[in-house]
């Protein structure tokens, strides 16, 4: 088997994480600009959005990568975030088509989606199972991801250009990716 193109998949992977793992530094940076007045942006969902134009094992692998990512910035249990976004596309591989013409409203509202349930699956982690409820509170959780959300409004059409410009770059496109025997 080989690849019918110059550049392996996991070249394109490793593109992707770079690109994932300074969008996670840009995110830190303004966490720590908003902190001084009590705000925190939470957003996983971010680190969801990708092209369906990816062969499974690199989509999975950069969705790993993604969610370890995550769980080293948000002191979270090691595993969490790959654990929920796997579970996540693997729920919604089988309940909705992805394709390169999603739009990106549908686009905006799974990641959305995506980021109101992994926010509240921690919130009930930590405030129950962990009793750490003078941590967090129900309004604060309730502000800071209507926060996230309205940042999300905004940073995830910039977000696809920026992913759309990079596997242009790159020109990367189903036929490229196709293996051949």
């Amino acid at each position: 088997m080989r690849i019918k193109n110059q550049f392996h998949p996991l070249l394109y992977a490793m593109v992707m994480m770079i690109y994932f793992a300074s969008t996670l530094m840009l995110v830190t940076c303004l966490n720590d600009s908003l902190a001084i007045i009590g705000i925190y942006i939470f957003v996983p969902g971010l680190f969801l959005i990708l092209p369906n134009i990816f062969q499974k094992r690199t989509f999975t692998l950069i969705i790993l990568v993604n969610g370890l990512l995550l769980d080293l910035y948000h002191n979270l249990p090691l595993g969490f975030n790959p654990l929920i976004f796997l579970f996540v596309l693997t729920f919604l591989r089988t309940q909705i088509d992805f394709n390169k013409a999603t739009s990106l409203r549908n686009n905006m509202l799974f990641t959305i989606g995506i980021n109101i349930f992994v926010s509240l699956i921690l919130y009930v982690l930590f405030y129950f199972y962990m009793e750490m409820n003078w941590v967090w509170n129900f309004s604060k959780f309730l502000f800071d991801l209507s926060i996230s959300t309205l940042f999300l409004l905004m940073f995830v059409p910039v977000h696809r250009i920026i992913l759309g410009n990079i596997l242009q770059k790159l020109q990367i496109n189903e036929a490229h990716l196709e293996v051949t025997t």
